[in-house]
């Protein structure tokens, strides 16, 4: 059996109108950060660093390495300044970092090339992870985004 997937894919595109699909498209790898949040168990700094050096090494241009985050709420990102200091930094590569208040802005001493913020979809998911509610911070990120604009790191929005 054939697999449809590219047939499936081309002919989605084919009836796109072209002005509707972007130029470019930027990949950020969160491997390090938010795909081991969800660990079992507190993943070492030793191993974040290592996976954010092989992601590097592999290409990835923009890596999400970090969230600086309450340890309160959020144990499994208690060491993200580690993770920031013992990644082996390759030229081209951006290493960011969540910041989802100005508490956050430790980041930039941790050698953080971007600082990003984030919305919650839901009040309960924006409370259980940033102890705040939706406009509460969105608040935040207005601070955060100002505080960024005084500084040489650039600022996104995941």
């Amino acid at each position: 059996m054939r697999a449809a997937g590219p047939r499936l894919v081309d002919r989605y595109l084919s009836m796109m109108p072209s002005a509707s699909l972007p130029g470019s498209v930027k990949i950020v790898e969160v491997g390090p950060c938010d795909g081991l949040q969800n660990e079992g168990q507190t993943v070492p700094a030793s191993v974040k660093i290592e996976l954010a050096n092989r992601l590097s090494h592999a290409g990835s241009a923009n890596i999400g390495a970090a969230a600086f985050v309450s340890p309160k709420w959020v144990p499994r990102m208690a060491s993200s300044a580690d993770v920031m200091a013992g990644i082996e930094r390759r030229s081209g590569t951006i290493y960011s970092a969540l910041v989802p208040n100005v508490k956050g802005f430790a980041a930039l001493a941790a050698g953080v090339d971007e600082v990003v913020i984030f919305a919650a979809a839901s009040e309960a998911f924006s409370i259980k992870n940033v102890n705040c509610s939706i406009a509460e911070s969105i608040a935040c990120f207005r601070e955060v985004a100002q505080a960024t604009l005084r500084t040489a790191c650039a600022c996104g929005v995941r």
